[in-house]
C-alpha cells in the first residue's frame, strides 16, 4: 500500500481544560517510543490514528476529527517527525477488519489483527473518548505492530460547545427521576421487606463516581423513607453488604448510566438470583446535577484505561458478586488467568493512596516471586498464606483494585518501590505511572484488569481505604 505523508492546512481552533495535556504535551510525552520505532539511519516510523470501535458518543463526528487532526498536526511539528497515513487509506483497512467480524468477536486481538493487516504502518495511535458533562476526554495510546502498548497519554479535557451535543429528549430533573425509580422498585418489591442495594455505575468504563455514589444514597434513603407511611406491617430493610442470615435470592438493586451530552441516561434493576424483575430507565438533564463527578476520580483513570486491550487473560473478582463493603469488613478478591504469568496487584484508596499487595514482602519471602498458575480461581488475600489482610476503614467512597499479570518476572526492571519489599504507599509520583511503567518493559506481554469497589461508611463520614 502506497504511504502518503498527512498535510495538515487548516487547524480548527480546539479548547482544552485548564491543567489537562495539550496536543504538544502528548505528541512530546511519545517522542521515546517514537524513537524507538525508527529504521535504520533514523528512518522515521509510520503511523495512524484510530478511533477504535464505534463509541456512539452523542457528539458531532467533526469533534473527534479535531482532536485528531491537532493530535497530528503536533507530531508532525516535532524535532524528528513521523510519517502519518491519512485517514482514508486506514479507513479502508478498518472496513475491511470489519466485514470480517473480527472488531465484534469479545475474543482474540482486533487491534493485532488490524496491525498485522497494515504492513504499511510502524505503528497505531489508538483514541479513546467518553464525556463528563460538557467535557470529552480523549486518551491516546502508541500500540505497536505486536500490541505492545509503547506510550499512554495523560487526559486531553475538550471543552463542549451546545452545538456539539446532541440533546435527549424527555429528560428530567435529577430529584424527579430518584422519585420515580425509588416508587418503581417499591411497586416491583410488592410484599417483599428486604433488599441489597449494589452500585450504580458507569456503563464502559465500570467505574464508581460521585454521581454514582450519590444515586445510591439518595435511592436509599428515598426507599427507606416510605417505612414512615406503613400501618402494621414489616419495615423495609436496605442491606448495603450480604452478611450472616442473609440468602441469596434477596432482591438486589443496582444501576448503570450512559452520558448523552446534555442528558445522563440511568437504568436501574432490579434482580433476584438469575431473573430480573424490572428495570427502569430515566433521562436526567446535566445541568441539574449540582456539580456531581460524572466520571470516576481522575487517579482511576490512568490505571483503567489500557484494561481491553488484547486478549482477556486476567480476570478479578469479588466471591459474593458484590463490590460493597460496609466499614470494617474485609476485603478478598478472586484472580483467575487464561494463561500462568507473574501477578502484580495494587489496592488505590479513595483517598488516592496505592499499596502495592501482590507482591509483599510476606509472599517473596515464602515463594521467592508471584508466579500464578492458570485455570481455577485464587482467593487473595488469605491472611494465613499471605500474611496480610485487606480492611474497609472509614470514611467511605469509591475505591479500586489493579491487577496486572505479565509473561515474565520484571521486579528487578521495576523502581525499587514496586518490587513488592513492603507495603508502605507507593510515591505520589509511582502511584500515577503504574501502567506506563510496565508497558514501557521491553520484550514482555501483559493483560490488565480492574474492580471497582466501594466503602459504605454508616456514620456518614465520607471517603476510604483498604489495608
Amino acid at each position: 500500500m502506497k504511504r502518503l505523508l498527512c498535510l495538515l492546512i487548516l487547524l480548527p481552533m480546539v479548547v482544552t481544560a485548564a491543567g489537562a495535556q495539550g496536543f504538544d504535551d502528548i505528541a512530546e510525552g511519545f517522542v521515546p517510543a517514537l524513537a524507538r520505532l525508527a529504521g535504520p539511519a533514523g528512518t522515521p516510523p509510520r503511523l495512524a490514528v484510530w478511533s477504535g470501535p464505534e463509541k456512539r458518543l452523542p457528539v458531532a463526528p467533526s469533534v473527534v476529527q479535531r482532536l485528531e487532526t491537532g493530535l497530528q498536526a503536533s507530531l508532525l511539528g516535532l524535532k524528528a517527525p513521523p510519517e502519518i497515513m491519512i485517514r482514508s487509506e486506514l479507513t479502508v483497512l478498518i472496513d475491511d477488519l470489519a466485514a470480517t467480524g473480527a472488531l465484534d468477536s469479545p475474543l482474540g486481538d482486533p487491534i493485532g489483527d488490524l496491525l498485522s493487516n497494515a504492513r504499511s504502518i510502524d505503528a497505531l495511535i489508538i483514541g479513546t473518548y467518553r464525556l463528563d458533562d460538557r467535557m470529552l476526554i480523549a486518551h491516546y495510546r502508541l500500540v505497536s505492530l505486536s500490541g505492545q502498548v509503547l506510550a499512554v497519554s495523560g487526559e486531553l479535557r475538550h471543552v463542549l460547545s451546545p452545538a456539539d451535543l446532541q440533546a435527549e429528549p424527555g429528560a428530567v430533573n435529577l430529584n424527579v427521576a430518584l422519585d420515580e425509580l425509588a416508587a418503581s422498585i417499591t411497586d416491583v418489591l410488592a410484599d417483599g421487606r428486604r433488599l441489597r442495594m449494589g452500585t450504580v455505575r458507569q456503563a464502559g468504563s465500570g467505574g464508581m463516581s460521585r454521581f454514582g455514589d450519590y444515586v445510591r444514597k439518595a435511592l436509599t434513603s428515598r426507599l427507606l423513607a416510605g417505612n414512615n407511611d406503613l400501618i402494621g406491617a414489616a419495615p423495609l430493610k436496605v442491606i448495603s453488604q450480604p452478611g450472616a442470615g442473609v440468602v441469596a435470592d434477596i432482591p438486589v438493586v443496582s444501576g448503570e448510566y450512559w452520558v448523552r451530552g446534555t442528558a445522563v441516561s440511568l437504568a436501574m434493576t432490579v434482580a433476584a438470583g438469575e431473573a430480573i424483575t424490572g428495570t427502569f430507565l430515566r433521562h436526567i438533564r446535566t445541568d441539574s446535577l449540582g456539580g456531581l463527578r460524572l466520571s470516576p476520580d481522575p487517579g482511576f483513570d490512568r490505571l483503567t484505561v489500557t484494561d481491553d486491550l488484547g486478549p482477556p487473560t486476567i480476570s478479578i473478582s469479588l466471591p459474593d458478586e458484590m463490590p460493597v463493603l460496609q466499614v470494617g469488613e474485609p476485603l478478598a478478591f478472586d484472580v483467575r488467568l487464561r494463561r500462568a504469568g507473574y501477578l502484580w496487584c495494587f489496592y488505590v484508596q479513595a483517598d488516592g493512596v496505592v499499596r502495592q499487595i501482590i507482591p509483599n514482602p510476606g509472599l517473596l519471602d515464602r515463594r521467592g516471586d508471584s508466579w500464578i498458575e492458570d485455570g481455577a480461581a485464587r482467593r487473595l488475600p488469605v491472611p494465613q498464606r499471605d500474611g496480610f489482610r485487606l480492611v474497609a476503614s472509614p470514611p467511605g467512597g469509591p475505591e479500586l483494585l489493579k491487577c496486572l499479570v505479565t509473561d515474565r518476572d520484571v521486579r528487578r526492571e521495576l523502581p525499587q518501590e514496586m518490587q513488592g519489599l513492603t507495603l508502605d504507599p507507593l510515591p505520589q509520583g509511582l502511584s500515577s505511572r503504574i501502567v506506563e511503567i510496565f508497558r514501557s518493559l521491553p520484550n514482555l506481554r501483559i493483560a490488565e484488569d480492574s474492580l471497582f469497589v466501594t466503602v459504605v461508611d454508616p456514620s456518614g463520614e465520607g471517603a476510604t481505604s483498604g489495608r
